[in-house]
């Protein structure tokens, strides 16, 4: 094969990967309305907590197909900026998630995802999540949308035992007010 041949082979194949490969899109947290939300039942009534500080980030790679691929999608806050509207409960809650010896409250993501584009795709993603210093894998129901202009809403209701990252429900009154062992964590992100 000629000189000239072999290079001409050579620039068709980089001018054909180069226009078939994909770009990873790092994607941070936008707008207002981003909430993640903790709710539970007690005894007496039932009760609802506010994640005031928190950082979510997910990488994500625009497939040939039109798909997208979503990695790296992870969620920090601090246990010590869960709040209610009751100071006691506020305590009680920081205590059994021992927020003052391990406050990170983390989700990270452990498998890719591929998904079509669009709206409210209902799929799982499977990760790690770490609650009072426990690390438990997990997969987690949400409702995902991604738009060609690069957005990703995530909305989703994750059910958690406080028992499986060995916390023990939080009681008052010497115990005649009991916290059930079940939350729900409710999360509403839109990434750009």
């Amino acid at each position: 094969m000629t000189r000239f041949a072999l290079q001409t082979l050579l620039i068709i194949a980089l001018t054909i990967i180069s226009t078939t490969a994909t770009k990873a899109q790092t994607l941070n947290l936008t707008g207002n309305k981003n909430s993640v939300v903790v709710t539970g039942t007690s005894s007496l009534h039932d009760w609802e907590m506010v994640l005031s500080d928190f950082r979510a980030t997910a990488e994500v790679t625009q497939n040939d197909d039109g798909s997208f691929t979503l990695t790296k999608a992870g969620l920090t806050g601090d246990a010590n900026k869960l709040s209610s509207d009751n100071s006691m409960m506020d305590k009680k809650a920081h205590e059994a998630l021992e927020a003052k010896k391990a406050p990170a409250l983390t989700f990270r993501q452990s498998a890719p995802l591929n998904i079509q584009a669009g709206n409210d795709k209902k799929v799982q993603i499977k990760g790690n999540l770490t609650i009072a210093g426990e690390t438990r894998p997990v997969s987690l129901p949400i409702n995902l949308s991604y738009q060609e202009s690069g957005n990703i809403t995530v909305k989703g209701t994750a059910t958690i035992q406080m028992s499986d990252y060995e916390m023990d429900p939080p009681t008052a009154m010497f115990g005649t007010i009991k916290t059930g062992d079940e939350v729900k964590v409710n999360i509403n992100l839109e990434l750009k």
